[in-house]
């Protein structure tokens, strides 16, 4: 709770409050406490916590009842809380004992009552007694005091409630702004220059097969000395197909789709996520940095950049593939007629932009 801790705490009892002599009654001339359809009316009033005294006198003998009502819970589940319980006791002139059925009281209580006041000596946890004052009412005054509380709980409640609400927007605030500089540093880091420096070595690769399957091919099929067509299926149709075919295929082919494929897709993602932590940030009223349009403006036109250099890649590898396997068939003559190689493998696909 936000408000000071209950009277109560002073009168060292949880049922008797208002030792402060506080309360909904108000203080007149009238000389002997308020009298409702025959009763006797008393209201011990605390911060967060009451009880109303009710009672008919026949000479003396005192019967009635005993209400406590208190705030309990803790907000969003705050509460008014009541209970009740019988009175009885005596009265002599100005002295008054009262016997309730509360763990407190189990013995009855002694104390005054003195024009609109009632005192009575509460025991306390130390065995002594602490007088709690009351003061006459009416019932009407009761459930005034007693909407009050219930005002406490609705407000204590709804306070909770505006905090949580606003700890939990603070909240959302801290992880909107941290997902987008996430976003943003993900899309400033992008790059795909490893990438394609990678591709471009493979690209040399090829072509350094393709000359080396040329070279052996102005050899001739057949190089003197040896058996016939063993350069050519020896070195020229092998370095074809197990040199230049198989780099361009497994290293070219999987660098192109295992690394800079997947990481163009990555970038794309990253963009698109940054797209949307802007979006957030807006959502909340949230300022967006300057600059933003020019970083994924930047990451696109690298993705598109590198889509254009692989595919012009990729026209050279095959165009490698193309000639290597040409070279071979050329030779591929005569008594080596046999050995041709035929067509070239499948064309590497462009990357698509």
């Amino acid at each position: 709770m936000r408000r000071i801790a209950a009277a109560m705490a002073v009168c060292g009892a949880l049922v008797l409050t208002g030792c402060d002599g506080t309360g909904p009654a108000s203080d007149g001339d009238a000389a002997n406490p308020a009298v409702e359809t025959g009763q006797t009316t008393f209201i011990c009033a605390g911060d967060t916590s009451g009880s109303l005294l009710q009672w008919n006198d026949l000479d003396g003998a005192l019967t009635g009842a005993y209400t406590y009502t208190e705030l309990s819970g803790s907000a969003p589940n705050e509460k008014v809380s009541p209970s009740s319980t019988t009175l009885t006791g005596t009265r002599d002139g100005s002295s008054i004992t009262l016997s309730l059925d509360v763990l407190f009281a189990r013995q009855p209580l002694s104390g005054t009552v003195s024009g609109k006041t009632l005192t009575l000596n509460v025991p306390q946890t130390d065995g002594s007694l602490q007088a709690a004052t009351c003061r006459a009412g009416t019932l009407e005054e009761w459930n005034d005091f007693v909407g009050q509380l219930a005002d406490y709980a609705d407000n204590d409640n709804a306070w909770y409630l505006e905090q949580e609400a606003q700890a939990s927007s603070d909240a959302a605030d801290v992880q909107a702004q941290q997902d987008f500089d996430r976003a943003l540093a993900a899309v400033q880091d992008f790059s795909l220059a490893d990438d394609l420096a990678q591709v471009a070595d493979d690209v040399e690769t090829v072509r350094s097969d393709l000359d080396d399957v040329k070279a052996a091919a102005a050899l001739g099929a057949t190089i003197p000395g040896e058996l016939e067509c063993s350069n050519l299926n020896y070195n020229v149709a092998s370095g074809a197909q197990f040199s230049v075919a198989s780099d361009a295929q497994y290293s070219f082919g999987s660098d192109l789709r295992y690394y800079l494929l997947d990481d163009i897709a990555d970038g794309r993602k990253a963009i698109a996520k940054l797209h949307d932590a802007v979006a957030a940030l807006q959502s909340r009223n949230l300022e967006v940095p300057d600059g933003v349009d020019a970083v994924t403006g930047a990451a696109e036109g690298e993705i598109a950049q590198a889509v254009t250099t692989a595919n012009g890649y990729v026209d050279q590898v095959n165009a490698y593939v193309d000639e290597a396997y040409a070279v071979t068939n050329s030779l591929a003559t005569g008594a080596c007629a046999d050995d041709a190689l035929g067509a070239p493998p499948e064309h590497i696909a462009h990357v698509s932009g």
